[in-house]
């Protein structure tokens, strides 16, 4: 399912980045920026959050949308993406201070995204004083709502 990052997607991805069983971890590669939210229970990872951040190409038919994709052990969830190129807006030295607003003010809730998992990324693994517990599997059901 294809969804835009709404405030539905950002509520239910918050709970996720921030459940008291996800581990987070960024990766670069030669195209994007990705935070990579994994969920477990024990040792058996339930889910996969990613955070996609493209990098800021100058020229060329690129896609620069950023992308909230979640997998479970059965495959691709959803995918959510924003409507506008938020990858120049990124990149401090591709863009403009004004740029960088308009951006922010076009997709929020990617950007809170982004932010909250750099925050969680940032400060380490200690869950002792997070606040959802609920099951991840639950976290996500909001969303399957939206389709019907």
């Amino acid at each position: 399912m294809n969804l835009s990052i709404d405030k539905q997607v950002f509520n239910a991805c918050r709970d996720f980045i921030w459940h008291k069983d996800s581990r987070v971890k960024t990766t670069h590669t030669p195209t994007e920026f990705r935070y990579e939210i994994s969920n477990f229970d024990g040792l058996v990872m339930k889910c996969t959050l990613y955070i996609c951040i493209p990098h800021y190409v100058g020229s060329g038919p690129q896609n620069q949308t950023g992308q909230v994709l979640l997998f479970d052990n059965n495959g691709l969830v959803f995918t959510a993406t924003t409507k506008h190129n938020i990858a120049r807006a990124m990149d401090k030295t591709a863009s403009t201070p004004a740029v960088r607003f308009l951006s922010h003010r076009h997709e929020p809730y990617f950007f809170d995204l982004v932010n909250l998992a750099n925050t969680r990324f940032m400060s380490g693994y200690n869950t002792k004083n997070l606040i959802y517990d609920r099951n991840p599997g639950y976290i996500f059901h909001e969303l399957y709502q939206k389709q019907k």
